[in-house]
């Protein structure tokens, strides 16, 4: 596709345009054919959405992103532009605000080759911190107490050749080490159990912060809720729409001062399951 969904502003538009694609290139593509893989009855459904007759639902939005393979940010945007294409007049606003939130990121995903990128947690703290400091490769001692937890000098040489050696910094015009792309990513089809050792990497870094950062410069909340794992999924799919703004937000600072992890977490501590217990 010569466009990317990042360029459209209706989605009925980039559903045609991705349908006259696919017929360019197999001409059994079809009204019809599209109807079976997305689960709707009848050919004529879809054109019905394509005219503007017909809303794309959600069972039907999510099954059209895996038709159309589209990634992670890539659906965060499509499911916006639904929305915001959809909104009511008093709801339009809203929508588009989301949707700007969910324009393109420029993001490199890491291969299978690179998840060692998780492990250790200052590893990406190096690669951010050198974002802020203008740093040569004489002074990993100074570079490493700017941390929190200080690193020692070999740790922050073992974490500029680690990243130098895997094309994640190199050397600017000036002789400094910089980032060679703004945002990394793991990609959506990564197991997750490859980072359950990062993640607490993390969390002990957070627990730590408790006490060695002063109030002011840290935030922390918590809910704890009874919910259905229907409200769950729709609490889940928030949190990544969140993220999602976040990284656009990283991606447009230009003036960095301050290396941050932030942490998302949300996770049962019952074990009711789905039926309600009476307990005597």
């Amino acid at each position: 596709m010569q466009k990317r969904i990042y360029d459209y502003t209706d989605y009925r538009e980039f559903l045609r345009d991705w349908l006259d694609e696919k017929k360019s290139e197999n001409s059994m593509w079809s009204h019809r054919m599209v109807a079976s893989k997305v689960g709707l009855k009848s050919g004529g459904h879809i054109s019905q959405i394509l005219a503007g007759k017909a809303k794309l639902k959600s069972a039907t939005l999510d099954k059209f992103c895996q038709l159309i393979k589209l990634d992670d940010f890539e659906k965060g945007y499509f499911q916006s532009l639904v929305e915001y294409n959809d909104a009511s007049a008093d709801k339009k606003e809203e929508a588009y605000q989301r949707l700007l939130a969910c324009q393109y990121v420029d993001t490199r995903v890491l291969s299978h080759d690179e998840m060692d990128y998780f492990n250790t947690w200052y590893y990406s703290a190096v690669r951010e911190l050198l974002e802020i400091v203008d740093y040569t490769g004489n002074d990993s001692q100074s570079l490493g107490h700017m941390l929190i937890p200080a690193l020692s000098g070999a740790q922050v040489d073992e974490a500029i050749e680690y990243l130098s050696g895997n094309s994640l910094i190199q050397k600017n015009q000036e002789g400094f080490w910089k980032s060679t792309d703004k945002i990394l990513s793991t990609g959506e089809n990564k197991g997750r159990n490859t980072f359950n050792d990062h993640l607490k990497n993390l969390l002990n870094l957070a627990i730590g912060a408790l006490k060695r950062v002063p109030i002011g410069r840290k935030y922390n909340s918590w809910v704890t809720m009874s919910i259905s794992h229907k409200s769950f999924e729709l609490i889940v799919e928030e949190l990544r729409k969140t993220r999602k703004r976040i990284l656009k937000i990283i991606e447009e600072d230009k003036k960095p001062e301050n290396v941050y992890h932030l942490n998302l977490n949300i996770f049962p501590v019952s074990r009711t399951g789905k039926e309600k217990r009476t307990l005597r």
